[in-house]
């Protein structure tokens, strides 16, 4: 290969590990909101806390990404999930999603403490949206691993996540255009980034129910193709053997 194009590829795969899909998300509702605002555009994210909102029509135009920090949300919030955005909730957020607003069929029932560091298995379903990206599998998150809501039905929603004894923790689902990630578990508890943290990256890339590649993705394919164009070229200039 071309020694430009072997450097060039080079110096792309060891960029890949440091860009992210930059995604507009909007913080509403009441749980540890500033930490999670800042450590999401530390990690490449327009992130804006808008407290305890939730959610105006106003707030929400041109978000990727709303969370909802125990909390129940609008009917802007649900025309924002309805019309093509992702929803991720945290602790009684999920109420609102699927007791409130009948997402998947599903139903919560109550809830409490399990144990502080419960672990959490990422199910293959999740796996295959990206949620179990740079963390072990279980992971467990202290303090922010430690209540759960209860869903006494997921319905048509997968299980993307489940706590000890299988039992589901997270669910997911297309909601009309949109994608909804209901977390039964209180993760923003004590936010400090972590495992917790890493979680939070892998949700917010998950945007109406895809995993959004990172732009290096597409610059290592659009580089392989280029040197593998230039090996053809300098193939077709070498003189023919005797």
């Amino acid at each position: 290969m071309h020694r430009f194009v072997k450097t060039t590829l080079a110096i792309a795969a060891i960029s890949a590990t440091q860009l992210v899909s930059a995604a507009a998300v909007g913080v509403f509702g009441g749980n540890s909101n500033a930490a999670i605002t800042a450590y999401l555009n530390q990690n490449g994210h327009s992130a804006t806390n808008y407290g305890s909102s939730s959610g105006t029509a106003a707030e929400l135009a041109g978000l990727d990404v709303a969370i909802l920090l125990r909390a129940g949300g609008s009917g802007a919030l649900n025309s924002f999930v309805q019309n093509g955005g992702t929803l991720i909730t945290e602790w009684d957020g999920a109420d609102w999603a699927v007791n409130a607003l009948d997402y998947f069929g599903a139903q919560i029932s109550g809830g409490g403490y399990i144990a502080t560091g419960t672990n959490i298995t990422v199910t293959s379903q999740g796996l295959a949206l990206g949620l179990g990206n740079g963390l072990s599998n279980p992971w467990a998150g202290g303090s922010a691993t430690e209540f759960f809501r209860d869903f006494s039905s997921v319905g048509s929603a997968d299980i993307l996540a489940t706590r000890s004894g299988g039992i589901a923790a997270v669910i997911g689902g297309s909601v009309g255009s949109g994608y909804a990630i209901v977390n039964g578990m209180d993760w923003a508890d004590g936010f400090n980034g972590g495992s917790t943290g890493q979680f939070l990256l892998n949700m917010v890339e998950v945007q109406g129910g895809n995993a959004v590649p990172e732009p290096t993705s597409f610059l290592l394919v659009g580089l392989a193709l280029a040197g593998l164009g230039l090996n053809r070229r300098q193939a077709k200039r070498q003189p023919a053997m005797a």
